[in-house]
């Protein structure tokens, strides 16, 4: 703008044009961004007022978010003037004018926006003469203002951006969270409802198989699982599916045992008895490995199942995806866990509460037959007959040890190898050989490797492991009772407690009959002997005495028993016809009796008035003519 050189009617025209043009820049920036705003100021002033540098800083009340633009060659000592005006001790005034600023752009005009350029300042050099004029002051003075407005008006517009900005991504935020927080609350509320269902159905007291069917249908579908199984550890080295689900292909058949030698999760959980996860079983081997990429499973997790404190088996889910379980798996399957094990501690409970009462019952059965004075082949047979019922065991048998370190069986139940009086060494690492050497329960788990008469058995009858306890009288072993099985689980580790009960019946059977045949034995002597001292009282012959004598002598010891005879008289001959003989308790009715022929040498020939004893007898001679206490006149005492 020349407005030296215009006539002086141009003139008013001019700034009133340079006026409306300033006014018009502001609804230009509306909706601008402020470098936009800063830069678009620049602009105008060097284009109206043809200048030759522009510098336009733009700010917040206080200085911040500032934006700089600048046109034009840069003035050296611009920048340091204005680093040492603007402060609270050196404010600037409404417009300020640098004669020397450096560089070929003349005087500098310096004009600050809003209070004490608080909201930034314009700084404007021109080479003409008579810059700035009060017109130039007034034009970049308005322009600043403007672009003040504006810089705000795009300030506010940004932070209502931003805050709307913000507010939508609240908001995203609050609806995500509250789907996400729906997803685990429908999730948690279908888990309550599978635990309420499962809990519910243990409070019902079914049968365990019941429950772990119950179990793993519903931690399947509520962990998005393909598979779910459950595993009890039985002992010997292996995981015996028990309960088995999927939602689409092949699945585990139920008593399916699978070996813990290899890395797998049942494996992991039964070394650890904590929750396992296996994310691949690419490159993983063992058997159980085979089987789950047999399965097609890429990865499984589970938790352990302890019942009473002791580790009974796994709960497993597994995935055929490459999308594994959800990392929270392993807590919401030991919820599930937590009710398996009540359901097996309830089913334990009760068959401990129905052992305990067919126990209390069988254990009466057997001492009604002992109180009885019932022989012991049926007091054996019975007490097998109710020990197999009680343990629910499959073969029992009873066995007496003899002298000769041989044991008789008494009494068998189950397994036709071992009939009632068959004999059988003790030899080698036996049940009844460790039984009968320690006096203490022995049980035996495999019998594949033992080397004896009766292992050998026990492998061609497929017996796998037996338990044994001693029949104790007076403190010693007498005989063994034993409990055999084909599955080493159906004995139970309380098998051996529970057979002490029915061998000390066993034991109180054995005493009371041992009694009654000695205090039978003792009423024969007596009756024995009140007969022969009738017969010597009522003055009976010789013969007939000594003849009852031999009767009753060979009723009472079971042995042929030569009579007593006199001199000069033939003996009295015994005979017993072959075949038969006398029982304890019995006369000797089996005997005949008669008349002998001439005896031998070294008795025909005894001199009168001596008496002769036989074998274990006792005989004394007595003189000639001597009297007998015997009215017969015999010599024997």
């Amino acid at each position: 703008m020349h407005i030296d050189t215009e006539p002086d009617a141009v003139r008013p025209q001019a700034v009133l044009r340079d006026l409306v043009a300033v006014s018009a820049l502001s609804a230009a920036w509306i909706g601008k961004e402020p470098p936009a705003i800063a830069t678009a100021l620049a602009d105008a002033l060097v284009d109206l007022l043809q200048l030759d540098f522009a510098f336009v800083h733009l700010s917040n009340r206080g200085g911040t978010e500032a934006v700089d633009a600048t046109r034009g060659n840069a003035l050296p000592r611009l920048s340091d003037w204005l680093a040492s005006h603007g402060s609270p001790a050196n404010p600037l005034r409404p417009a300020e004018i640098i004669p020397d600023v450096g560089g070929d752009s003349g005087p500098c005009l310096v004009v600050p926006v809003g209070f004490d350029g608080d909201a930034g300042v314009v700084a404007a050099a021109c080479g003409r003469d008579g810059f700035p004029t009060a017109i130039d002051e007034l034009l970049i003075s308005l322009a600043a203002n403007h672009a003040a407005v504006a810089f705000q008006s795009a300030r506010l517009i940004e932070e209502r951006q931003r805050a709307e900005g913000a507010l939508r991504q609240a908001r995203d935020d609050l609806e995500l969270k509250v789907a996400e927080r729906t997803a685990q609350l429908g999730q948690l509320a279908g888990e309550q409802a599978a635990l309420q269902h499962v809990a519910v159905l243990v409070a019902q007291q079914p049968s365990p198989d019941e429950v772990f069917t119950a179990v793993t249908e519903a931690v399947g579908p509520l962990l998005g699982a393909d598979l779910a199984a459950m595993h009890v550890f039985p002992g010997d080295g292996t995981a015996t599916v028990v309960a088995c689900w999927s939602a689409a292909g092949p699945k585990l058949p139920v008593g399916t045992r699978l070996p813990l030698d290899g890395d797998s999760t049942a494996a992991r959980i039964f070394r650890t008895s904590a929750p396992a996860r296996l994310d691949s079983y690419a490159g993983v081997g063992g058997d159980t490995a085979d089987v789950a990429r047999g399965l097609r499973l890429r990865s499984t997790v589970g938790a352990p199942i302890v019942v009473d404190g002791k580790l009974w088996g796994a709960l497993m889910a597994a995935v055929r995806g490459d999308d594994p379980l959800p990392g929270d798996a392993e807590t919401r399957i030991a919820a599930f866990t937590e009710l398996v094990a009540t359901a097996i501690s309830n089913a334990q409970a009760r068959r401990d509460m129905h052992w305990l009462a067919d126990g209390q019952a069988a254990l009466r059965r057997v001492a009604t037959l002992v109180a009885e004075g019932a022989p012991q082949e049926q007091v054996f047979a019975c007490v097998a007959r109710e020990a197999a019922h009680v343990l629910q065991a499959p073969v029992v048998t009873i066995d007496r040890y003899d002298s000769d370190s041989f044991s008789t069986v008494v009494a068998s139940l189950g397994e036709p190898d071992f009939p009632v009086g068959s004999r059988w060494p003790l030899d080698g690492p036996t049940l009844g050989a460790t039984v009968f050497s320690t006096g203490q329960p022995a049980r035996v788990d495999d019998y594949a490797d033992l080397e004896s008469t009766a292992a050998a058995v026990m492998r061609a009858s497929s017996m796998r492991s037996a338990v044994g306890v001693p029949i104790l009288v007076d403190g010693r072993p007498w005989g063994v009772i034993c409990v055999g099985a084909r599955d080493p689980t159906l004995l139970g580790d309380d098998f051996e407690a529970r057979l002490v009960d029915f061998t000390k019946l066993l034991a109180a059977a054995i005493v009371r009959a041992e009694s009654r045949e000695a205090l039978a034995r003792v009423a024969d002597e007596q009756a024995a002997l009140r007969r022969m001292a009738t017969l010597v009282a009522r003055g009976a012959p010789a013969d007939d005495v000594f003849s009852a004598v031999v009767r009753e002598v060979g009723g009472s010891n079971r042995t042929a028993c030569a009579p007593p005879w006199r001199h000069g008289a033939r003996p009295t001959s015994l005979s017993r016809p072959a075949g038969r003989g006398t029982r304890r308790g019995t006369t000797s009715r089996g005997w005949s009796y008669g008349r002998a022929g001439p005896l031998d040498s070294t008795t025909s020939r005894m001199p009168r008035g001596q008496s002769v004893s036989m074998p274990g007898s006792r005989a004394t001679r007595r003189p000639s003519g001597a009297r007998s206490p015997f009215k017969a006149g015999f010599g024997v005492s």
